[in-house]
């Protein structure tokens, strides 16, 4: 699915059940996250269960140091799906 196709099918409310399921995978967040509602209170000091990696779970770590750690993580898995992804192509 292209940007422009996601774009529209998001305007147009026709974004169906698979093209989500394949998001939410890309993603590696749990499909039910697309409905929440938008009053839901999200505590962005609790780690999420769907994300196994990017907090270390010590709490003696300053902000900016997590997300520090974070970005390379990222990075490194950037690399990884563009390394895929050029296999793919070739």
């Amino acid at each position: 699915m292209s940007e422009e196709d996601l774009t529209l099918a998001l305007n147009n409310k026709t974004l169906d059940l698979r093209n989500l399921e394949l998001i939410s995978k890309a993603l590696r967040v749990p499909l039910y996250s697309f409905f929440r509602s938008e009053s839901a209170k999200i505590n962005y000091h609790e780690k999420p269960y769907y994300i196994n990696k990017l907090w270390t779970g010590d709490d003696t770590l300053k902000p900016k140091e997590q997300l520090l750690d974070e970005i390379v993580l990222l990075k490194q898995i950037i690399l990884l799906k563009e390394e895929q992804l050029k296999k793919i192509v070739n």
